[in-house]
């Protein structure tokens, strides 16, 4: 690993909290500050561009939009302790203003997408699932070009072909793998430094090689992963678990304005819309660094207020960040 790489995960806490935050504060953003933040945007997008990826521009979006949806969501609570969603004229405007900017982005990432797909292999056949495109089919029939289709098709699959793979998993026996079987960077910084080759046949992703479905070319859902350190129904019960703390910052973020919910927020986004490929925040050691100080910063705080001012401390402004 170059030591490029060691410094961003030393600094990652900052460089994840820096988009989502400079979304959310843009009108409060010195001339300087907006501009470091644009640059470091198409910063990360160029590298993945320059790399064929669409990771960077289609995590961007997801922050862009949820962020932008939040800022203009007003929640209230009422005399009776009741959240009150308030729409007005004005908001009901400014939200259809949003969803055609982010329409037409999506329409950006879409082309993008298509591109860079069909520039690494162009093929209606797939290999590990041995379906074919039928480029025909009703559901591609709103896009024109036979590309565009090839390109709909595709994104349909990166968002489908994970449960084939967790019905491939489903049928695997279970092997406790040490408590790091939920990460790939884990995974493979245990067999690089430590040795520990045997750990990653332990997880399911891996035994999945078996059925010709190879981890790092398809897709088994962010299920899987952790299921290799707590089983299945284990994984049931920390969906359960995210569901709250993604409610609960979310909450925080709309009544509190608070900095640090925002940014759990915004992971946890990531999180939950890479559901049907794969745990995310927890494949590269910037984002596993970065997302777990900022979990660990924010519950321990929580904590720490719950404490101090009691349960309801959260809805008070007590939390400022």
């Amino acid at each position: 690993m170059a030591w490029p790489e060691y410094l961003r995960m030393m600094v990652s806490p900052a460089l994840i909290a820096c988009v989502p935050l400079g979304i959310y504060k843009w009108d409060q953003l010195r001339r300087l500050e907006k501009i470091l933040l644009l640059f470091s945007i198409i910063y990360y997008i160029s590298i993945d561009i320059s790399r064929g990826k669409n990771k960077s521009l289609a995590d961007y979006l997801i922050i862009f939009t949820m962020i932008l949806m939040l800022k203009k969501i007003k929640l209230f609570i009422d005399k009776t302790g009741s959240y009150v969603f308030h729409l007005n004229k004005r908001m009901l405007r400014i939200l259809i203003m949003y969803f055609i900017i982010i329409s037409l982005l999506g329409w950006v990432f879409f082309n993008y997408f298509t591109m860079v797909i069909s520039s690494r292999t162009y093929s209606l056949y797939n290999s590990f699932t041995g379906n074919t495109i039928q480029i025909d089919n009703v559901l591609l029939a709103p896009f024109k070009t036979e590309l565009q289709k090839y390109g709909a098709a595709k994104l349909m699959a990166y968002l489908s072909q994970g449960y084939y793979g967790l019905s491939l998993a489903l049928d695997k026996p279970f092997h406790f793998s040490y408590g790091i079987g939920y990460s790939l960077f884990l995974l493979e910084n245990a067999e690089e430094i430590l040795g520990l080759s045997n750990v990653k046949k332990l997880t399911y992703s891996y035994k999945l090689y078996d059925d010709n479905w190879p981890t790092g070319r398809v897709w088994s859902s962010f299920y899987v992963w952790p299921a290799s350190d707590i089983t299945f129904f284990g994984v049931i019960l920390l969906m359960f678990i995210i569901g709250f703390i993604y409610a609960t910052v979310w909450l925080e973020s709309l009544l509190s304005n608070d900095h640090i919910s925002l940014i759990i927020f915004s992971l946890l986004n990531i999180l939950l819309f890479y559901i049907p490929a794969n745990n995310q925040l927890f494949q590269e050691g910037e984002t596993f660094f970065g997302s777990w100080f900022w979990f660990l910063y924010w519950f321990l705080r929580r904590i720490y207020f719950t404490k101090k001012h009691g349960v309801n401390a959260k809805y008070n402004n007590v939390i400022t960040g």
